[in-house]
């Protein structure tokens, strides 16, 4: 796609490929900021530049009855121990 000058969009909970960006200028960030409310998510739908800073994965997880234990803000170690997750990358 860089290579033809191709517009295309990706909407992603990977941050890995949020690091694209990094090698290929070309490439930009941006985001939708979110909140929740009584155990919805609602969405501005404004774009914003860059990663976005908060994540939401495990309050959707929370919401659909699996235990997520409230810590230090840890979360995501916690989870990659526990269950094993991304143990190759």
């Amino acid at each position: 796609m860089l290579q033809n000058n191709f517009l295309g969009l990706i909407s992603t909970h990977d941050l890995e490929v949020t690091l694209v960006s990094r090698e290929q200028k070309k490439v930009l960030n941006f985001h939708f900021q979110d909140t929740i409310e009584s155990k919805r998510i609602k969405f501005d739908y404004c774009l914003r530049p860059g990663i976005c800073p908060t994540t939401n994965a495990l309050k959707i997880l929370q919401f659909e009855g699996m235990p997520i234990t409230e810590n230090d803000g840890s979360d995501y170690e916690l989870i990659k121990k526990e269950w094993g997750l991304f143990e190759n990358s």
